[in-house]
């Protein structure tokens, strides 16, 4: 498997077993984003947390729900947490590094419709409970990108979706222009 910035690949990894080789090109240290710092991580197999011991830095990172390695280490200071570590090791979890990695924004804007009624969002909703006093379970509703104008539509079956659609375009369409 290939890890890539952009078209460049800057690591790959190695399936050996059940586990993960991870190999850089730059460095056999792999670094993740501690807050604003770069630590670095052991480029070692990524091993299953219950073949780790039941107290290493790991374990207890995923036990407390992906939580940084530094506030783990500071409740470990605290005889009260209850928290013992064999181990300071930082170690790669895919799921954190995963979670740290981030998207540049797009380098152009969002284009907005210029005319009314080019561009409608919608999007249906239902089953509710209890339904409306009409009998209604689902709505749809209908956001025109131009104006901004919202409408929702009350539905009582799902298949009713289209011919509400149409219902409501055609007899906004009038008003709009």
């Amino acid at each position: 498997m290939h890890i890539l910035n952009g078209p460049d690949i800057i690591a790959t990894a190695t399936l050996i077993g059940h586990s993960y080789m991870l190999h850089t090109k730059r460095n056999p240290v792999v670094h993740a984003a501690l807050s604003t710092a770069l630590v670095p991580i052991r480029s070692s197999p990524i091993q299953h947390p219950s073949r780790k011991s039941a107290d290493s830095l790991l374990q207890w990172h995923l036990r407390l729900g992906h939580i940084g390695f530094e506030g783990i280490k500071q409740l470990a200071k605290d005889p009260a947490s209850g928290i013992k570590l064999t181990s300071t090791a930082i170690e790669a979890c895919a799921a954190w590094l995963q979670g740290k990695q981030t998207r540049h924004p797009s380098s152009k804007p969002a284009q907005r419709a210029s005319n009314t009624l080019d561009r409608v969002h919608s999007d249906l909703c239902g089953p509710m409970t209890p339904q409306s006093l009409g009998g209604a379970k689902y709505y749809i509703s209908f956001r025109d990108d131009a104006t901004s104008w919202t409408e929702l539509e009350p539905i009582k079956k799902k298949s009713d979706a289209l011919a509400a659609s149409r219902s409501t375009l055609h007899d906004v369409r009038p008003c709009m222009e």
